[in-house]
């Protein structure tokens, strides 16, 4: 079928139902922006949009997952709760102890 063809369709269709006027490619937009609204993942969007790389979905869908920042917010509120499986807070403390800490003037810089 000529492409020409299924636009002037479109829009014939698009019309009859007292919708806006507008191009195929706004469905593929709808479609994905409903997936992530109903809690789909980035990858499973990826998939379906055919997407060469998760970095393209994520930077033209990735404003609509629903909460993503402030999940993202939420385990750095979180992490005085997570096991110190690295030895960081050790680290930490000894970092503050040779002097190299706010008292010793960085937060000064």
């Amino acid at each position: 079928m000529d492409d020409s063809k299924v636009r002037k369709v479109f829009a014939r269709l698009l019309t009859k139902a007292g919708l806006a006027q507008r191009n195929l490619h706004f469905l593929r937009h709808t479609f994905a922006s409903l997936l992530i609204q109903q809690g789909e993942s980035l990858a499973y969007v990826k998939e379906q949009m055919a997407h060469s790389s998760i970095d393209i979905t994520v930077d033209i869908y990735g404003h609509l997952v629903p909460g993503g920042n402030r999940q993202a917010v939420d385990k750095l509120d979180d992490a005085s709760e997570i096991p110190d499986q690295f030895g960081l807070e050790t680290k930490w403390k000894h970092f503050e102890k040779s002097g190299c800490g706010r008292e010793s003037g960085i937060a000064s810089i």
